[in-house]
């Protein structure tokens, strides 16, 4: 049994690249979500590119609609070789910074990148570190974490647990989602117990297959799996007497169009979360 709040629910506006950002604050408090994680970047729901005004016009649209924001996606290239590329990053991850903190989102996901030149598993973590390190030296004030997002030849805890344990910044966590390492071949619990206590929040998508094999589903209809995961999640919780982080649907139509708009898959992945949480005592 979950102690302490409720789990809030969030969704990715991943699965929403046709809504503008008070249409995702709009649908989202209608299909009964909690919160939104935004999708920042050249493509993302909101831009670092956006004047103030508009920032407190979002800000001011999540609170009227009882909403909170839980993350802002940022899409650096933390492990490449290049001078240029290594501070075009850190600059995109202190921009993001700042506009999370504008929509009082408490963290910014941040991708580990793709090596770019054949350095050593070392070395890619050497300059994964030096960067995380500058990037919360920059952002010290403004009082938003960082969060790392297993991923791409680096989604395996194996991979992410050793950068962790290299800065001890309470600012610096990390996104588990399930899916992505369930799909490279880890199970939940690996990567639950290489991460706990630095969990910022959880993804959760479903899908069937591994590697070249893996395609998205929809809740439920998969292989990965997400109950087991969350019932574990939720006794590591209460073990340590903390609350459920924000559990989000990575509902990823911006990737994948042929996945089902979000105005049909959104209701459906809420219906069938809120059911999961709630045996387990939290409801959303």
């Amino acid at each position: 049994m979950i102690t302490g709040r409720p789990a809030p629910l969030a969704y990715s506006t991943l699965a929403c690249p046709e809504w503008d950002a008070l249409e995702a604050v709009a649908k989202g408090a209608a299909y009964g979500f909690d919160a939104i994680e935004w999708r920042g970047g050249p493509d993302g729901t909101i831009r670092v590119a956006w004047a103030d005004g508009r920032r407190r016009d979002l800000r001011q649209a999540i609170r009227q609609a009882g909403m909170s924001s839980i993350a802002v996606t940022a899409y650096p290239n933390l492990l490449s070789g290049d001078p240029a590329e290594h501070a075009r990053s850190i600059a995109t991850i202190v921009e993001h910074v700042q506009l999370a903190s504008d929509l009082d989102a408490p963290a910014v996901r941040v991708f580990l990148g793709i090596a770019d030149d054949g350095a050593p598993e070392s070395e890619l973590r050497r300059r994964a570190i030096a960067s995380l390190e500058e990037a919360l030296r920059r952002t010290r004030d403004v009082g938003v974490a960082l969060a790392i997002e297993p991923h791409d030849d680096h989604v395996r805890a194996e991979h992410v647990r050793p950068v962790l344990d290299a800065i001890a910044d309470p600012r610096l966590g990390v996104v588990w989602d399930i899916a992505n390492a369930w799909s490279a071949g880890e199970q939940p619990g690996v990567g639950l117990k290489a991460y706990d206590g630095r969990i910022v929040w959880v993804q959760v998508k479903d899908g069937i297959g591994r590697g070249r094999n893996w395609r998205l589903c929809e809740l439920g209809a998969g292989e990965v799996p997400l109950e087991a995961a969350l019932t574990d999640l939720a006794a590591s919780i209460t073990a340590r007497g903390a609350p459920m982080p924000p559990i989000s649907l990575e509902w990823e139509r911006a990737w994948h169009p042929d996945l089902a708009p979000a105005d049909v898959a959104l209701p459906a992945a809420h219906r069938w979360l809120a059911e999961r949480l709630a045996r387990l005592g939290s409801p959303a």
